[in-house]
């Protein structure tokens, strides 16, 4: 809800859209809908009350989620923007009622900050309103934190944040930095862990595995350096070990410098193994690996 020159707007909120993240669906001012919101991998389309008569704008982006242009619905351009690399807006033309512009995120044309959802972003200083709230000593907090938030993002997502936080140190100083000082190389939607655009996404068949096995994963480019991460779903692969070799040429291919696996070993014997041989750690039920070549 925001309050602003005495009118009040309500925010219907869709934590299931395509994007992966909580997006506006609809807005509501004195009971009644006044904005509407389309969502597929990204913003599709807003639907608005313009001084009566619902209008359609359709989005335009460039290859960093930015809106560039509104379009009608006879596809021609209403509306341009272009911004600097932190997301200042410096050019504008139209007059079409748009808040969705710099990575395709919501700008709050009263505090000038854009709302990523953990925290907000004021551009004009490319830092964060506030610190970094990603607790980064979640790993050696207990099976048990680690577990509550495995079952809110997922074992992957956890690994990947954990990395990320890691890697956060080396690349920028400031607690409210963002995007670790490069907007330009990287993308910070949550908030908490500002990350690349994915390299390339890892299925069974990329690891010469048969068609029953589940693997989720990517190789994400990190500052310099490539890494993969790989989650073995639980009950799909008799002996995850197998998906080693064939996922260290994949990601030496790509250009990989370490790789994180993630899965859980029902097998008591291959968990002894993994732990003596391999070097998994494991964390709330969870077998994580490390290896770096």
């Amino acid at each position: 809800m925001r309050t602003e020159a005495g009118s009040t707007t309500r925010f219907l909120i869709d934590t299931l859209t395509p994007t992966g993240y909580a997006q506006v669906a609809e807005e509501v001012v004195a009971g009644f809908v006044v904005r509407q919101y389309t969502h597929g991998l990204m913003r599709v389309s807003q639907r608005q009350n313009i001084a009566g008569p619902w209008t359609t704008s359709y989005y335009g982006y460039d290859g960093f989620g930015s809106t560039r242009q509104l379009l009608d619905g006879a596809g021609v351009v209403t509306d341009t923007f272009a911004y600097d690399g932190f997301g200042n807006l410096v050019a504008r033309t139209g007059t079409t009622p748009n808040q969705y512009l710099y990575r395709g995120e919501a700008l709050d044309a009263g505090t000038g900050m854009y709302y990523l959802r953990a925290r907000w972003y004021r551009p004009g200083g490319g830092r964060f309103l506030t610190i970094d709230k990603y607790e980064r000593d979640l790993l050696s907090s207990g099976p048990q934190r680690l577990a509550k938030q495995v079952s809110k993002i997922g074992a992957l997502k956890l690994v990947q944040q954990f990395f990320e936080a890691y890697r956060f140190d080396s690349m920028c100083s400031s607690l409210y930095c963002y995007s670790y000082g490069d907007p330009i190389g990287f993308i910070d939607p949550s908030g908490l862990s500002a990350e690349r655009a994915v390299t390339a996404q890892l299925s069974a068949s990329s690891l010469g595995l048969g068609q029953n096995v589940i693997v989720r994963g990517s190789i994400q480019v990190i500052g310099s350096e490539a890494t993969a991460f790989v989650e073995l779903i639980e009950g799909t692969l008799g002996n995850p070990f197998s998906v080693l070799p064939n996922l260290m040429k994949l990601a030496i291919s790509l250009g990989a410098a370490e790789i994180y696996v993630v899965t859980q070993f029902a097998n008591p014997r291959l968990l002894e193994v993994a732990t003596k041989r391999y070097g998994f750690v494991s964390y709330g039920g969870y077998e994580i690996l490390r290896l770096i070549f």
